[in-house]
């Protein structure tokens, strides 16, 4: 449900409308742009390398800090490892859909949209979900 719901959305509208040069641009202009991905000067393995360990970083941060946050007041009770596990999701939820906004070189206001959405769509089905009575694991966040 998280990459279909939760993220797909933006991904989709960044990779249709973020635009960094018109189509007329690149027609006219072909060599300096289209032989870089041709000729591996964007991705390769140093660039496979740099992503893999900023990912790891980040999921070591946003654990860490999910642990340190929540340990003082939550630590020995038997709903801790949920609530640190829904912390670290909700995280992870804004944080991808809020990178999606940094790395793109055209904000347009539909891209905006479809992150807020993306974004208020979690809590909102968060919060149903913590409704219901018989998923008693949704109401840790809200003891």
């Amino acid at each position: 449900m998280y990459n279909i719901i939760f993220t797909s959305a933006p991904i989709v509208v960044f990779a249709l409308f973020d635009k960094q040069f018109k189509a007329k641009y690149l027609l006219n202009n072909p060599a300096p742009n289209y032989f870089q991905g041709l000729l591996n000067l964007n991705f390769n393995k140093m660039t496979f390398w740099q992503s893999f360990g900023l990912a790891l970083f980040n999921s070591a941060l946003i654990g860490y800090s999910s642990v340190v946050i929540l340990s003082e007041s939550y630590e020995g009770k038997d709903t801790y490892m949920i609530l640190v596990g829904n912390y670290m999701y909700s995280n992870i939820i804004i944080i991808v859909n809020l990178k999606i906004l940094l790395i793109s070189t055209c904000i347009t206001p539909i891209l905006i949209v479809s992150v807020l959405i993306s974004i208020v769509s979690y809590f909102l089905i968060f919060f149903f979900l913590s409704q219901l009575p018989f998923l008693d694991v949704y109401k840790v966040i809200f003891r």
